[in-house]
């Protein structure tokens, strides 16, 4: 079942989200099931010289008044300071607290995507060191400027900064991952605490992602490269996944993190047991620009993840797609599916949460991962947001209305990080 060859089963108790659409499983879950898009036009900065103005922000966050200190304010980054938030709703859902567990046996696993420090940091050692027209002195930045960048700024810059400060705030000394993508993050991060705990390295984890791609740079970036709608003018209906008029993510930004422990050792203790990791596996498709070939690997992804989860095909009730409206890449992910489910591919339900959340980056997959297990609980399946024309060249069962109820054993998530990095998650509800 497992590199181990052990039967250890792996339980979610605690989840911690900061999401567009709201910070509980229940007010995502209700807020999708209301069809409602959390896209709108850019607030945290001016945008107006970007082709793509809009996304999905995180509303009503303040740092100062939501973080431990001033200090901490300062240091994170957005999308950290999402995440070191949602650590601690993590560790209150699963009634956790200090010295309720070993914390040599606890560990964290963490999916991010960070590209340095503040860039405001280095405007006043340059402009210090501008000649008279306008150009750079090197020399005089190296001699001079260089003593006005704040000297945070290399603390700043590590990606694994926030995942330090989260450590140390909750004493978590175990195994420890950061998975550095963009888009997969978080699926990964859960599923290498699932075989960490498995292989024996850790008795419980705090797995996730936190990210942010509302800010200048990564807006201008995805947007050149025709990752991102710019539907300026009607956000709401931007982020249109399967559909033939489908023109690229809308950004957001969150944190999703989980506390995962072994089911007996949660259960002795009276926990909640929200779901249950039964499987995972991950694959690169090399080159991405190989449809055929990549759709190949991740078939082999999601067969491996079965395996690993001692489950058929047929066992799932439903599949969450990654949700991002590229053609190609919801080429390779039908295909993949085609491929292992065969016949059954046709009508197994297929869904996603990213049309109403917008493109979290690496925070997806976990909060992804919430709304799945709320729709097992509650035995109901929601319908892809903005999907109205759906492309006759994916021939799967798309969720266009609510489906109620039904008995939710099962369910498999794919998680697709660019440029090419695959993701299978098997997840079950509790038993």
């Amino acid at each position: 079942m497992n590199a181990a060859g052990t039967n250890r089963r792996v339980v979610v108790t605690g989840r911690g989200l900061v999401t567009p659409l709201g910070r509980t499983p229940d007010e995502v879950w209700r807020r999708w099931a209301a069809g409602e898009c959390a896209a709108a036009p850019v607030q945290r900065f001016d945008a107006s010289t970007l082709h793509t103005r809009i996304a999905c922000e995180v509303p009503d966050f303040q740092p100062r008044k939501e973080l431990k200190s001033g200090r901490l304010a300062r240091l994170l980054r957005p999308g950290e300071d999402f995440g070191y938030v949602a650590a601690g709703t993590a560790f209150a859902d699963a009634g956790l607290a200090s010295g309720q567990f070993e914390t040599e046996r606890a560990g964290i696993a963490i999916g991010c995507r960070k590209e340095g420090p503040k860039v405001e940091n280095f405007f006043a050692g340059i402009k210090s060191a501008l000649d008279s027209d306008g150009r750079l002195d090197h020399q005089q930045f190296i001699e001079d400027g260089i003593k006005l960048i704040p000297p945070q700024t290399i603390v700043e810059g590590l990606p694994n900064a926030c995942m330090y400060y989260i450590a140390h705030e909750y004493v978590l000394e175990g195994v420890n991952y950061n998975f550095l993508t963009l888009g997969s993050g978080a699926t990964m991060a859960l599923g290498e605490s699932l075989r960490a705990m498995r292989r024996g390295e850790a008795d419980m984890m705090l797995a996730g992602g936190y990210d942010s791609w509302v800010n200048w740079v990564y807006l201008a970036q995805l947007s050149n490269r025709k990752l991102l709608a710019q539907n300026n003018d009607d956000p709401k209906s931007a982020h249109r996944p399967f559909d033939v008029n489908r023109a690229g993510s809308v950004a957001g930004e969150g944190a999703g993190l989980m506390i995962l422990e072994d089911r007996d050792a949660a259960q002795a203790r009276g926990a909640t047991i929200h779901g249950e990791l039964l499987g995972y596996a991950a694959a690169t498709g090399v080159p991405h620009t190989d449809v055929e070939a990549s759709s190949r690997l991740l078939a082999e992804c999601i067969s491996r993840a079965l395996r690993e989860a001692n489950r058929w095909p047929s066992d799932a009730g439903f599949v969450h797609f990654t949700g991002d409206p590229t053609p190609a890449g919801e080429e390779i992910e039908t295909r993949a599916l085609l491929e292992v489910f065969g016949a059954n591919a046709r009508t197994v339900p297929v869904t996603t949460l990213k049309s109403a959340s917008g493109h979290l980056g690496n925070a997806s997959g976990a909060v992804e991962l919430a709304a799945m297990l709320e729709s097992m609980r509650r035995g109901v399946l929601l319908p892809v947001v903005n999907l109205k024309d759906p492309d006759p060249a994916l021939p799967l069962a798309f969720v266009r209305k609510p489906v109620e109820g039904l008995t939710l054993n099962c369910g498999l998530m794919l998680s697709r990080g660019w440029p090419s990095h695959y993701t299978a998650l098997v997840v079950a509800r509790p038993t």
